[in-house]
């Protein structure tokens, strides 16, 4: 019996000799990632893990629109907390992951939407056609505000043009548009209530 004592004491002190020998060589502390993500695969707004497929610094002050007052533009500054806004961002995250192709359809904040291009650089990942446009004048859209950039080296975003004209392929006419960022997602609207979503 003392001779099992012993041993089991022996083996106890040569384990623990192990561990404490061991444990400076793994001291460093491994740092780890929590995802958590919903149903449609986007993930849990409120646990700050949103997804951010377009690639830019989240924003730290405020999400910039365009008001229309009595034919002049004016810039304001608002946050991107209304439900709207968050729903947006949601909607177009949950495209971006359905892997879409052009011509399909989906909803944004409530409308219906169509995607026009997917994957093209300048930070966006998707550009969508509102209920009343046409793909053919979104892209005209795009290619209004890509002009003199870099595909791989620049974020529309940073380079976004508040006002622009574009020549609808379908009308032939040439229509004024307004562009903000709302939540990350750029939104081009004007024309003939047109609205083009770029994220």
């Amino acid at each position: 019996m003392a001779g099992i004592l012993a041993t089991t004491a022996l083996a106890f002190t040569a384990c623990s000799t192990q561990e404490t020998e061991a444990a400076p060589e793994s001291a460093a502390p491994v740092e780890t990632t929590t995802v958590t993500q919903t149903e449609d695969g986007v993930s849990d707004k409120s646990s700050g893990n949103t997804p951010n497929p377009t690639g830019s610094a989240p924003d730290q002050g405020g999400d910039t629109s365009t008001a229309e007052t009595g034919g002049a533009s004016t810039s304001s500054s608002e946050r991107g907390d209304n439900g709207d806004e968050s729903r947006l961002r949601q909607d177009m995250t949950a495209e971006i992951y359905n892997n879409p192709s052009p011509g399909s359809t989906f909803m944004a904040a409530g409308e219906q939407a169509t995607t026009c291009i997917y994957g093209d650089g300048y930070g966006l990942n998707l550009i969508a056609a509102g209920p009343n446009t046409s793909c053919d004048f979104a892209k005209a859209v795009f290619n209004q505000q890509t002009e003199g950039l870099n595909a791989s080296e620049d974020n529309i975003r940073d380079h976004l043009q508040p006002n622009i004209k574009a020549k609808s392929p379908a009308t032939g006419k040439t229509y004024d548009l307004s562009c903000s960022t709302q939540d990350d997602v750029v939104v081009c609207t004007g024309g003939n209530n047109a609205k083009i979503y770029m994220y």
